[in-house]
């Protein structure tokens, strides 16, 4: 994928996603001479936008992916050439004051991240909205503290189905990605069970 916008929205979004989606085997470069399939173009009036405008015209237009929001062009860059996901599997790994909140997507991690439970809810309807899919699922582990994590995703509107949370922080379940945090690492898991099983 060929990243040419540089406003720094874009930037902090890409350096956050960059961490989970090298290792899956997604690149952005910003190397013209590179070999791409998608081009996330800048924003319109912007200085990259001016810098490259001669370029972007030579692009066929079917794969530019320009969108003001930059993890819905981070997004439709990895589903390139469909608009969108077939389904986003939210997954959170409950506990009592930390939980681990991932984002899966047609097999591909978004998101793996520990956070306190009470966020939970704001940030899977954040991704839910942000991340552009056909289906969504929005699964909670049966561990300490399920309840008040279910409280706060079903006060934003998602519905929320339970899973099984034994042996999803044992270190044999195989990830396509290596995670340190035992909280993302638990949640990546439970996604990828409930993917499995939906």
């Amino acid at each position: 994928m060929l990243w040419l916008r540089a406003d720094p929205e874009a930037v902090r979004e890409l350096r956050l996603r960059w961490a989970l989606l090298r290792p899956q085997g997604f690149t952005f470069i910003s190397s013209l001479a590179s070999k791409w399939d998608v081009v996330v173009a800048p924003l319109q009036g912007t200085p990259e936008e001016a810098y490259y405008r001669g370029i972007l015209h030579s692009v066929d237009p079917g794969r530019l992916i320009s969108d003001r929001d930059p993890l819905v062009a981070i997004s439709k860059a990895i589903t390139y050439p469909r608009p969108r996901f077939s389904r986003l599997t939210l997954a959170v790994d409950s506990g009592v004051s930390v939980c681990g909140l991932a984002a899966l997507a047609d097999g591909t991690v978004l998101e793996a991240t520990s956070l306190t439970c009470s966020e939970v809810g704001p940030r899977a309807a954040e991704l839910s909205a942000r991340v552009p899919h056909e289906r969504l699922s929005v699964v909670v582990g049966d561990g300490a503290g399920f309840v008040q994590v279910t409280d706060s995703l079903l006060a934003y509107g998602l519905t929320v189905s339970f899973i099984d949370e034994r042996g999803s922080t044992s270190n044999r379940v195989p990830l396509p990605i290596v995670l340190r945090d035992g909280n993302a690492r638990a949640a990546v898991a439970l996604a990828l069970r409930a993917s499995v099983n939906h």
